[in-house]
């Protein structure tokens, strides 16, 4: 590999900034299309759009941003687990919650900061990529790798789908990924396609600041210390606030700060000052009692393997890696092996970070370790783009230098090389890029739809807590009101004891004995409950319903008399906000 011929020369093609400018217009509108098809708005028939990709996850989104623009959650609290201190981090919903409510639409208020975050992602990681190698091919190759993963879970999608005539439009018409594992008991994860941004909005604006901060870093190079010393002032005050904006994140900015301090002296001015004013912040709000550590019940711990963990041989981890992550696996140690040393600098946390996501575990589900992974492929993929654009320059050398009988033959294989390894490296991305190019919608009713969410918005204060009889997209989160306990996935993963608080929720439920009730009615703060059957659903709490219906009046009940919601001061007559 000619790794002089990549270091010495200039971009290849394009010298003047057109082309990137109209590389940049196409990301953003890229990033702008990816995220207002997966959630969108029906105004008139008020219904919230949501992708099925992004239907589960948002039933905790959602909650959080209409807590803070149609209801009252200061200081905050999460609204699916009140009456504790909000332990996630919180700050991105609360922005686009402001947005609804100073009058932008809904979709608006959420994907235009969730596009710009992703547009940062996408326009740094090319800028970066080219500051680094000088070539724009393996620039543009790095973006391509990180839209179209890499993983062999194309293997899995043909196992499920074999090649037939119709092959081809299936696979343009598909609205599946082609791995969802764990979930779907595949061997590949389903956290390295675009599933991840589009559900996890503010990953990707935090993301995106980072990859802005690592592109300040190299371009800073020779310039002024008062210029350094103002970037110093703007990025210490936005990751002074990381903490509550996305905790994983402001991990891997503290690695990358480290690193860069060590390996990369004229950056120290920079990072001094940065860590300064960022520390200053974190430690106001500390004092000011929120949240920048992480969940009361989560603790760091020794975790080896990530979702590999346990007594597992060598030739399983390395199956595992060759699933998740394909001649990565491959071109990536060879990348670095022949990269120029500043590249090999600039390698460095992402490699820190990517041993530290396989060694420890930060949250009660190591799947959420999956962040620093991403983070990690970012940087890594530059280096098999860097290896696959060297190799067809090596062969294109030789090439040149053959008789005119084996000329033709080797500048052949210079092409047909680089492009099998770059099929191999994408057909995994191309596969899930087109599940969600197809995929519709599902509608919400919004609260000029649904009755009883605009029950909720007219007769209920702003900060009312309800007892939920379900757990997924409840009238009252829609309303923007607080419900006493969410789905388990997210009140456990964000460090809430669910099941203690699911034993209060069953003994409410249960009725029968007023007094108790009522207790602990007014010991959690419920202002209202909803009753209907749910003697259908194991998930969902075993409501008595006629004890509600026969003993006490509803503020409510719905046209088909299976929907009713009691005020608690119906039930309770000392006053449902009265403390025991």
């Amino acid at each position: 590999m000619n790794t002089s011929a990549i270091e010495n020369k200039q971009p290849h093609f394009f010298p003047n900034r057109l082309f990137d400018y109209a590389l940049y217009c196409a990301l953003l509108a890229f990033s702008l299309w990816l995220m207002f098809k997966t959630f969108s708005y029906d105004r008139e028939r008020n219904l919230i759009l949501l992708s099925p990709k992004i239907w589960s996850d948002f039933a905790a989104t959602l909650p959080m941003i209409r807590s803070f623009s149609f209801g009252d959650n200061w200081p905050p609290e999460y609204p699916i687990f009140p009456g504790l201190p909000i332990q996630y981090h919180f700050l991105f919903f609360y922005l686009v919650g402001k947005l609804e409510q100073l009058g932008a639409p809904l979709h608006w208020a959420l994907n235009v900061p969730s596009a710009i975050g992703f547009f940062a992602v996408l326009a740094m990681l090319y800028a970066i990529a080219k500051k680094l190698f000088n070539d724009v091919r393996i620039a543009i190759l790095s973006v391509t790798f990180f839209l179209f993963n890499g993983s062999l879970s194309f293997i899995q999608y043909f196992a499920k789908h074999p090649v037939t005539t119709t092959s081809l439009t299936n696979f343009l018409s598909g609205t599946e990924f082609s791995a969802m594992g764990p979930w779907d008991g595949g061997k590949v994860l389903g956290v390295w396609h675009l599933n991840v941004f589009i559900n996890q909005r503010h990953f990707g604006v935090a993301l995106g600041l980072l990859m802005c901060f690592i592109f300040v870093c190299f371009w800073l190079r020779g310039r002024s210390k008062t210029t350094a010393l103002t970037f110093a002032a703007i990025f210490g005050i936005l990751i002074g606030f990381l903490p509550l904006f996305h905790k994983p994140v402001m991990l891997v900015f503290a690695i990358t700060m480290s690193t860069f301090f060590f390996t990369l002296p004229y950056l120290r001015i920079l990072l001094l000052t940065t860590g300064m004013i960022a520390g200053i912040i974190v430690v106001s709000l500390w004092l000011m009692s929120f949240n920048v550590t992480g969940p009361a019940q989560e603790s760091i711990s020794w975790y080896p393997g990530f979702t590999m963990h346990g007594d597992r041989s060598l030739t399983e981890v390395l199956m595992f890696l060759w699933y998740q992550f394909g001649l990565h696996c491959i071109l990536v140690p060879i990348g670095m092996y022949f990269a120029p040393m500043r590249v090999k600098q600039a390698m460095i946390p992402a490699f820190l970070v990517f041993i530290i996501a396989f060694s420890l575990k930060f949250s009660p589900d190591v799947m959420a370790n999956h962040k620093f992974i991403n983070f990690s492929l970012i940087f890594m993929q530059m280096l098999s783009a860097y290896v696959i654009v060297s190799s067809y320059d090596s062969l294109k050398l030789f090439a040149a230098g053959r008789g005119r009988f084996l000329r033709p033959a080797a500048y052949v294989l210079s092409g047909v090389i680089p492009m099998a390894l770059t099929s191999f490296l994408t057909v995994s991305g191309i596969i899930d890029f087109f599940a969600i190019f197809n995929d519709g919608y599902a509608g919400i009713a919004d609260v000029g739809a649904d009755e009883k969410a605009a029950w909720f918005s007219a007769n209920t204060p702003p900060d009312t807590v309800v007892l939920n009889s379900s757990l997924l997209y409840h009238p009252a989160s829609i309303a923007g009101r607080k419900v006493f306990v969410g789905w388990p996935y997210f009140t456990t993963t964000a460090g809430y004891d669910h099941d203690g608080r699911f034993e209060i929720v069953k003994a409410i439920y249960a009725g029968g004995d007023q007094n108790r009730i009522c207790s602990l009615m007014r010991q959690h703060n419920i202002g209202f409950i909803t009753v209907e059957d749910t003697s259908g659903n194991k998930d969902l709490p075993q409501i008595n319903v006629s004890y509600f219906r026969d003993n006490f009046s509803p503020s409510y009940l719905s046209s088909d008399n299976k929907y009713s919601i009691f005020a608690v001061e119906n039930i309770c007559p000392l006053g449902a906000r009265q403390i025991l």
